[in-house]
């Protein structure tokens, strides 16, 4: 037995979009072999394990991230010299 599955629809119009999703541990994922239909012609879409994400928006993120990290490192430095010096500023 090959293990391949048929998904057949009653209809799909040419502006219809059907998602399929996979759960698979520790093995291939099986390929899409042919998809047709009476409307349109069908055309190939490369399947990923997790949403693309276009870059600018990663970049955005990145930059969101470093800069959290990055504040939350200057309140912490702040909380403690205003704990061990006694004073708000330091001095």
């Amino acid at each position: 037995m090959d293990r391949r599955y048929s998904i057949i629809f009653a209809s799909l119009s040419p502006r219809e979009h059907i998602g399929v999703e996979i759960f698979n541990v520790n093995n291939q994922l099986p390929d899409l072999v042919i998809a047709r239909s009476d409307q349109c012609v069908a055309r190939t879409t490369n399947m990923l394990p997790q949403p693309v994400v276009s870059a600018w928006k990663r970049r955005v993120a990145v930059f969101l991230l470093f800069a959290g990290l990055a504040a939350s490192i200057y309140i912490v430095t702040l909380l403690l010299q205003f704990l061990v010096l006694k004073t708000p500023y330091g001095h």
